[in-house]
């Protein structure tokens, strides 16, 4: 016995129902560039844009940042409204970590080191990573209202000797995502 396609009844109920049934589309773009920036002096110019890791260092032993690119260009659909960066935890810290903004866009993970790094705003989203798994922070306060190519590096907090933390790059298991709302979207 054969159960009947259920591919009609939706095609009719989308139908009837207009436009109004259809999800609302939400932009999830994974990062187009990621790495990690070593200020260690055997390593001011190793390069690790093809890592599975993104790792955070703030302390005695030296310092990590990560960088991270996305392109969320939608001008058709007026400005940003919500941005939200979701990083999944693989080593978690209790200690303060930032996101910031970086104006300079030209950088790639195939030629970012800690010496050609380009600087990120002083203006920061503070957040922990205090267990293992997926974390979300709200970075709408520090992107630019239109969206476009955008740049975000992940430090420590400069008051706080971070132990270290690490994410999933793009390269690894679960890719950070850039969750975009738009004006005149749910």
């Amino acid at each position: 016995m054969s159960l009947p396609s259920i591919a009609p009844l939706v095609a009719a109920f989308l139908l009837l129902a207009g436009p109004s049934a259809r999800p609302v589309q939400r932009d999830r773009p994974i990062p187009t560039d990621d790495a990690y920036v070593q200020g260690i002096p055997l390593c001011l110019s190793c390069q690790f844009g093809s890592s599975p890791v993104l790792r955070l260092i703030n302390s005695y032993r030296g310092l990590s940042q990560s960088y991270l690119k996305f392109d969320i260009r939608h001008p058709s659909r007026g400005g940003l409204r919500r941005a939200t960066l979701r990083l999944f935890v693989l080593d978690p810290s209790v200690d303060g970590m930032e996101v910031h903004n970086v104006p300079d866009t030209s950088w790639t993970e195939d030629t970012i080191v800690w010496s050609n790094r380009p600087a990120p705003d002083p203006e920061f989203v503070a957040f922990s990573a205090p267990r293992a798994g997926w974390i979300s922070v709200d970075v709408t306060s520090i992107l630019p209202p239109g969206g476009g190519v955008v740049s975000i590096a992940i430090t420590g907090a400069v008051d706080t000797a971070l132990d270290s933390a690490e994410f999933s790059a793009k390269e690894g298991p679960h890719p950070p995502k850039l969750l975009a709302v738009w004006s005149g979207h749910a």
